[in-house]
């Protein structure tokens, strides 16, 4: 599935549960970030997992401090077995990729926060909980924080 609508992908992360990929897409040479489940196929309750984050995630495309999500693509694997992805633009790099090696100093660490709770606090309007915060989570883009 992911073969046939994006090129150059580059896996980048791999949890339990998804596996989070770097792509272009092939139609549009839009650099975006891919989120799958690890397994090749999905039970109908993860179906249905995926789906409800990429509903929240287009519904919060007005803050400036959550991703963007694109789209939401299911497909059926060669078994009819229900398989999906949420596509969100790619932002840029984490900011685990910008720590520096003695840390942040404390006016850098007090902007990190500022923004981050700006981030979280428009996520939570919508009454959602991010259960995994940490800075490979986090995006800087142009010094503003993307959660």
């Amino acid at each position: 599935m992911l073969a046939s609508l994006y090129s150059e992908a580059e896996c980048i992360a791999t949890g339990r549960r998804t596996t989070i990929f770097k792509a272009k897409s092939v139609t549009d040479a839009q650099h975006v970030v891919i989120k799958m489940h690890t397994k090749p196929y999905c039970t109908p309750k993860e179906l249905a997992r995926f789906h409800k984050e990429y509903n929240i995630g287009r519904d919060l495309h007005h803050s400036s401090h959550v991703v963007k999500y694109l789209s939401f693509i299911q497909q059926k694997d060669r078994e009819g077995r229900p398989c999906c992805m949420v596509v969100m633009e790619d932002c840029g790099d984490s900011l685990q990729t910008k720590i520096p090696e003695r840390g942040f100093s404390v006016q850098n660490f007090l902007q990190i926060g500022i923004q981050l709770t700006k981030g979280l606090r428009d996520i939570h309007k919508y009454g959602i909980t991010h259960r995994d915060i940490k800075p490979s989570n986090i995006v800087c883009v142009n010094a503003i924080l993307i959660v």
